[in-house]
């Protein structure tokens, strides 16, 4: 079978995983809380030392956003270069390329656990920051 070569945008995987647009409201309109001890009790280890204090820091952030695309570099992907993607955020585009369907699905499971292990939890809880109320 010929190589497959599959382009995907990083950011529309983190803004599913990361969104808050759809997030509970309170009657108010302002957003729901954010339940840190929940977040901690489930997340990874590299993850809970970023978010113990629950703050994310830029600096943080772009240590979750590089440690992910590391992550995806080793399961096989081709990780772009990071750049912008709006309202500050940061992401990276990725290729997978693989000689078989089954090849391909292997390298792009063990590409989604790098968000879970690196990145998901913490994008959440800098979404969650940046959010608008009223104040």
């Amino acid at each position: 079978m010929t190589a497959k070569t599959i382009t995907a945008l990083i950011f529309a995987l983190a803004t599913a995983a990361t969104s808050t647009g759809c997030s509970p409201r309170t009657v108010n309109d302002e957003p729901a809380g954010l339940n840190l001890e929940a977040i901690l009790a489930h997340t990874s280890d590299f993850q809970r030392k970023i978010l113990e204090d629950g703050l994310v820091t830029s600096a943080e952030f772009e240590l979750a956003l590089l440690a992910r695309r590391d992550c995806v570099a080793l399961a096989g992907e081709k990780p772009g270069q990071i750049y912008e993607a709006g309202d500050g955020e940061r992401t990276f585009d990725f290729d997978v390329t693989a000689g078989t369907e089954q090849e391909m699905r292997n390298i792009q499971a063990k590409a989604e656990a790098c968000l879970r292990d690196y990145f998901s939890d913490v994008g959440a809880v800098w979404a969650y920051q940046r959010l608008l109320t009223s104040e």
